[in-house]
C-alpha cells in the first residue's frame, strides 16, 4: 500500500480525529488535518496548490510540542515504517 493511500485509509477511518503519521524521522499529516495542526499549534503550514496542503515536522519538534498534542483527545498517530 502506498504511503498516501494508508495515510487517506487511516484519516477515513478515525474521522473526526486529526491524523498524524510517522515516516522515519518525520511527523506528516495533510489536507484539513494540517489545518487544524496548523491553527492549534500553530505547525508550519505547506501548501502545493489550493486546497493541498500538509504539515510536516521532524522528531525533535514532536518532542517538544509532546505535551500540547497529547492535550488534545481527538489527535490520532500512526507509526509507518
Amino acid at each position: 500500500m502506498k504511503y498516501t493511500d494508508l495515510l487517506q485509509k487511516l484519516q477515513k477511518e478515525n474521522e473526526g480525529h486529526i491524523v498524524i503519521m510517522q515516516s522515519g524521522i518525520f511527523f506528516i499529516s495533510v489536507g484539513k488535518d494540517a489545518l487544524e495542526l496548523n491553527k492549534l499549534l500553530g505547525l508550519k503550514l505547506t501548501c502545493m496548490k489550493e486546497g493541498m496542503c500538509k504539515v510536516r515536522f521532524s522528531n525533535k519538534i514532536y518532542r517538544k510540542i509532546y505535551k500540547q498534542i497529547r492535550r488534545f483527545k481527538n489527535i490520532f498517530c500512526y507509526i509507518y515504517i
